[in-house]
């Protein structure tokens, strides 16, 4: 067991005992404001970088060739990754087919990835300033919700919910926090945390089922396609799947 795995058995089973001592209902509304604040952020997040790929300081700040995320990341891409750095590329190189691949964009997978990573990274960058946004507003909300529905004690029954409720909510938490993280994989000093996630039984299960959803449904082709412009590339045939 590595130390990643103590670390979100202990997410959990923080979030199981504040459960035990709210009970249900506060629990209960607690996970979804929670929720309602990921979901705002996983909606929205494509419509923000969109707008942000259309100002051109950002997009040379993502993707210029000089000074920017794009040049910090591009000479650690290791087709050969391993583990979880690997779980998040692979669907990412999918995502390239989708949009035609090397023989479109006359970019190698690399260069792709180079590009795909600093979008990565800029996007964890903003999703974390929209949950944190988005978490004050719903916390505004659970507020009024505990004082409409929550009176009196709280029950055995009800504490027992809650603590249910609390695990859920703290491996929901697990798993944002390991997309956080992914923020660093282009990055060389990430390598020790790699190394303990891919020791981690529970983190590579997870990841692997994570890292591909939020690939699929996270990036847009529109997005992918204006990333790739905006890296200066640019398309020189039909996606593939357009002419069967």
């Amino acid at each position: 067991m590595s130390y990643i795995d103590i670390i979100i058995i202990a997410i959990i089973a923080l979030g199981a005992l504040v459960g035990l001592w709210k009970g249900t209902v506060k629990t209960l509304i607690s996970l979804v404001c929670f929720a309602v604040a990921v979901l705002v952020c996983f909606f929205i997040s494509d419509y923000c970088l969109k707008f942000l790929l259309g100002v051109d300081v950002i997009k040379q700040f993502a993707l210029g060739e000089g000074m920017s995320l794009r040049s910090l990341i591009g000479s650690a891409i290791d087709l050969d990754a391993t583990g979880v750095v690997k779980a998040l590329y692979e669907p990412l190189i999918a995502r390239y087919a989708d949009i035609g691949g090397a023989a479109a964009w006359g970019a190698t997978t690399e260069e792709f990835l180079s590009v795909a990573m600093s979008l990565h990274m800029f996007t964890v960058l903003i999703t974390v300033i929209l949950y944190f946004a988005a978490r004050i507003i719903a916390s505004i909300v659970g507020f009024v919700l505990r004082i409409i529905f929550v009176h009196g004690g709280t029950g055995l029954i009800s504490r027992i919910a809650g603590m249910v409720i609390g695990a859920v909510k703290g491996t929901a938490v697990a798993m944002l926090l390991l997309f956080v993280v992914s923020f660093i994989f282009p990055l060389g000093f990430s390598k020790p945390v790699t190394d303990a996630m891919d020791q981690s039984k529970i983190t590579s299960a997870i990841c692997n089922v994570e890292y591909k959803f939020l690939s699929d449904h996270l990036y847009s082709d529109e997005t992918l396609e204006m990333m790739m412009n905006g890296a200066g590339f640019v398309k020189t045939q039909p996606d593939i799947t357009t002419n069967l």
